[in-house]
């Protein structure tokens, strides 16, 4: 009763316990159906509320499937993007490895380019040194040319004197000697060297030649 004398008000509370009874009867038909309107108001607000936190609901498992949607997105972005880096990663990775492979490869370009060039520089010196090698051979050929041509020489003079010595122990140079105190030198007369078995003829001066020497009577008399 206390609630319902609160919820009716103090006024219509007094009128339904006082009067006579069909006043009573009539304030409480009157109360009932205030009550009644004012329950229906109630409902109604209760059902517009219900139907407003309903649609508030509806909202708020909207908003969760769009951020579990969203969050959804966002993992898989996520995924995406790690998969994205790591592939970044192995392509940087692989070029990291190319670069190295390269470098590798100029080095050992390098290597073989030094290499190249210090067998071209000793290529070129062994040259240069054969060819001195070669000119200091021809040297050496040409000196002894030249000196084996001396010696031809001076062999073939020591013949002549031998061939001279030869003529001196003859018995010709023994005519000759005999005919030197005789024979005018002026025009002396030819003869046959038993020696050398070559001419032995006038000469300038009253000298006779043997072989290719003059030989003058007083160098074999002694005497001038």
């Amino acid at each position: 009763m206390a609630s319902g004398r609160a919820y009716i008000g103090e006024d219509r509370w007094s009128r339904l316990r006082t009067g006579t009874v069909s006043d009573r009867l009539h304030n409480f038909f009157n109360s009932a159906s205030y009550m009644v309107a004012e329950m229906s108001g109630a409902c109604e607000a209760g059902e517009a509320q219900a139907e407003k936190i309903r649609r508030l609901e509806a909202q708020l498992k909207e908003s969760e499937d769009h951020c579990s949607r969203a969050e959804l997105a966002r993992q898989e972005e996520a995924r995406s993007g790690e998969m994205l880096v790591n592939q970044c990663l192995a392509r940087q990775m692989e070029a990291e490895q190319r670069a190295s492979s390269a470098a590798e490869e100029v080095r050992t370009l390098q290597d073989q380019l030094s290499s190249t060039r210090e067998a071209l520089l000793r290529a070129e010196q062994n040259a240069e040194d054969a060819k001195s090698a070669y000119e200091r051979r021809i040297n050496d050929l040409e000196c002894q040319a030249l000196t084996a041509k001396e010696l031809s020489k001076g062999s073939r003079l020591e013949m002549e004197l031998q061939s001279v010595d030869r003529f001196k122990r003859s018995p010709a140079y023994d005519a000759l000697l005999l005919r030197s105190s005789s024979v005018e030198w002026s025009r002396p007369a030819n003869f046959l060297s038993r020696g050398t078995g070559r001419l032995i003829g006038p000469g300038p001066t009253g000298a006779c030649q043997l072989g290719s020497m003059w030989i003058h009577p007083w160098s074999l008399s002694g005497s001038k």
